[in-house]
């Protein structure tokens, strides 16, 4: 076949079976079985996110999580410390505490587990009033949070950061006027300053409900199965009541505000595969009817034009046949005009 060429009608229902077929293999692709095991990857300096407790084990919220999700699907959870920020993620392997911000197109995220939002401090003697204010002044951020300091660059603020290791240093630089404020996650600013009983008075909040995000866990793009039991795993402690126990646990007073209506939450990332494979397969099926359609119209009226051709032919034929007659006739009346004329001629 050439290219440019229409679809005989002998190959169009191979296109449009392949096509239906395509679309079904997506979705049962979809559904393919994983490992039996997953590694949970992170830094673990984020407390009460992730960090180490004093024994030097993980912990925090999205370790809990990540744990009771992989126990509730039967799988086996394993924790890996990176040395540095995990920007990749192998075949089994989650990205631990991540947003949608910082996702790379080679990797898909599950539907949040929390919310999280930043608070602006400043030390009793600061004039600031919001982030308007800090065109021109430094802001305090932990190095560690690169959602929060990918959005600052976004938004101009890239060149006043002073990037520190904990909130407790983010508070000390501010109380020494070295940055005029520090921008902090609302949870972990606010646990710091209860454990920073000299300075908490000094300190006040001045604007909240900034650069508002979700934490999720992300895989690579071909783990769409493990991400896949991750949110099953995650629905499961939220029907045991294990996830509003672990949100209290490690967000205290602020847990329900940090929750996320699961069931409702969307994830581009995952539903753009299945929506794609639903549509094909749709097309493929609504191509095969109406080709099916389309072919027994076309026959229909192919025996039409059949049935009328051979009703013409016949017509055709008797006309033919009455004129042979009707000339046959008219030949014969001349032919005996023409003895009879001949025969008086010669009488006379």
């Amino acid at each position: 076949m050439t290219s440019g060429s229409p679809i005989s009608a002998p190959h169009a229902p191979r296109c449009v079976g392949g096509f239906a077929a395509f679309g079904i293999a997506i979705l049962l692709a979809m559904g393919a079985q994983g490992g039996d095991s997953m590694v949970g990857v992170g830094t673990f300096d984020h407390p009460p996110y992730q960090y180490l407790d004093s024994s030097g084990k993980p912990s925090g919220l999205d370790v809990e999580i990540f744990e009771a999700a992989a126990v509730a699907v039967g799988l086996e959870a394993e924790i890996r410390v990176a040395v540095a920020n995990p920007t990749e993620a192998d075949k089994d392997e989650v990205l631990l505490g991540t947003s949608y911000g910082v996702l790379r197109s080679d990797q898909i995220a599950t539907l949040p587990y929390a919310k999280t939002e930043h608070t602006l401090f400043a030390n009793d003697r600061s004039l600031v009033r919001g982030m308007e204010d800090l065109r021109t002044k430094q802001i305090a951020v932990i190095a560690t949070n690169y959602g929060l300091i990918d959005y600052l660059k976004r938004h101009g603020f890239g060149d006043q950061l002073t990037l520190t290791l904990s909130p407790t240093e983010a508070f000390a630089v501010i109380m020494d006027d070295r940055a005029e404020v520090a921008l902090l996650d609302t949870v972990v600013g606010k646990q710091a300053l209860e454990k920073l009983p000299r300075i908490g008075s000094t300190v006040r909040i001045v604007e909240s409900g900034i650069a508002p995000s979700e934490r999720t866990f992300a895989t690579a793009a071909g783990d769409s199965n493990l991400n896949q039991k991750l949110e099953e795993g995650i629905l499961t402690t939220i029907r045991t009541g294990q996830y509003d126990r672990t949100l209290t646990k490690y967000l205290g007073a602020t847990a329900n505000a940090q929750k996320v209506s699961f069931g409702s939450a969307t994830s581009i990332f995952k539903t753009i595969p299945i929506l794609f494979g639903i549509v094909a397969g749709i097309t493929g099926l609504l191509l095969a009817l109406r080709y099916s359609d389309f072919r027994e119209r076309t026959m229909d009226r192919l025996r039409e034009l059949e049935n009328r051709l051979a009703s013409e032919t016949a017509a055709q034929q008797e006309l033919r046949l009455a004129l042979a007659r009707q000339q046959f006739v008219i030949n014969r009346i001349s032919t005996t005009n023409l003895v009879d004329v001949i025969k008086d001629a010669s009488r006379k």
